[in-house]
C-alpha cells in the first residue's frame, strides 16, 4: 500500500523506508534451454540451476537486468526511533495500535 504524502507523516516517525522491486531475467532461447527438457530448476544468487531430463545439471549466470522504475515506491513504512513500524490505515494511525506502541517500552531492532 502506498500511503503518499497526502496524509502527512505520523507523529513519532523517525525514519521512512521505501521499497522497490528490482527484476532480472534469463533468456531461455539465448541460453539454449528447451523448457520441455527441464525437470527441475531454481535460482540462487542470480544463478539459474537447471536439471535436465538426461540427468545433467547446468548453471547459468548470464541474466539480464530490467530497468527499475524508481518514480514511485511499491510500499513504504514509518519506523520509530527504536525500529518499530507505526501502523496506519487510510485514515492515519489506528488508535488501538498506537496505544499498544505507547505502552510497549521494550527495545526495538535499532536499540544498542
Amino acid at each position: 500500500m502506498i500511503r503518499g504524502n497526502d496524509m502527512g507523516i505520523p507523529e513519532g516517525t523517525d525514519r521512512l523506508e521505501v521499497y522497490y522491486t528490482k527484476s532480472f531475467y534469463f533468456d531461455l532461447h539465448e541460453l539454449g534451454i528447451n523448457p520441455k527438457d527441464v525437470v527441475e530448476y531454481y535460482v540462487k544468487y542470480l544463478t539459474l540451476h537447471v536439471v535436465f531430463k538426461d540427468g545433467t545439471h547446468k548453471e547459468y549466470t548470464n541474466c539480464e537486468e530490467y530497468d527499475t522504475d524508481y518514480k514511485w515506491p511499491e510500499d513504504e513504512k514509518f519506523l520509530t526511533e527504536n525500529g518499530y513500524e507505526l501502523p496506519y490505515d487510510e485514515h492515519g494511525l489506528c488508535q488501538s495500535e498506537q496505544d499498544t506502541l505507547s505502552s510497549d517500552k521494550t527495545g526495538g531492532m535499532f536499540d544498542t
